[in-house]
């Protein structure tokens, strides 16, 4: 690191780690400027092959492509889907509903209680570009956003 630093931290061709840009900027870049694997990379394999992630990144984009970036109670969310009559817009609630599903492995049923304990697990969580927010609540129930997320 310390050569890394001394040759004036070059820029490196590496896409920015969520949150963690310091150890980005440090850690990733010195071992990517040595030559050597950038560290991130096994850690994508390692993501791709866990089921939470793919499930979690399922239900963001498809919460995303049908809902935008408007916040709602996880009761609300679900009914407006099934209720969906807009021919354009039923498909993407299909999808939905079955990223919702899938996350929710433990029972054939959608339980907004647990799904909302879960969720809350996953709070600013990136995954595919896109993250849970929390977004206050409304008669004392959570309201739910997601937002896009911009990556470099």
């Amino acid at each position: 690191m310390r050569a890394y630093h001394v040759a004036a931290r070059p820029k490196q061709q590496i896409k920015q780690f969520g949150r963690f840009e310091d150890w980005s900027d440090w850690v990733r870049s010195s071992l990517v400027w040595l030559e050597m694997e950038d560290p991130c990379t096994s850690r994508k394999e390692i993501e791709e092959k866990n089921p939470v992630s793919k499930a979690l990144g399922f239900l963001l984009g498809a919460w995303y492509e049908y809902l935008g970036e408007f916040s709602y109670t996880l009761k609300k969310a679900i009914s407006k889907a099934q209720e969906e009559k807009d021919a354009e817009l039923k498909e993407k609630a299909d999808v939905f509903l079955d990223a919702i599903k899938e996350l929710c492995v433990e029972s054939k049923e959608i339980n907004t209680r647990s799904l909302g304990k879960k969720l809350s697990n996953f709070k600013k969580r990136i995954e595919n570009g896109y993250c849970f927010e929390n977004y206050g609540k409304h008669q004392g129930v959570d309201l739910w956003l997601v937002k896009k997320i911009s990556q470099i």
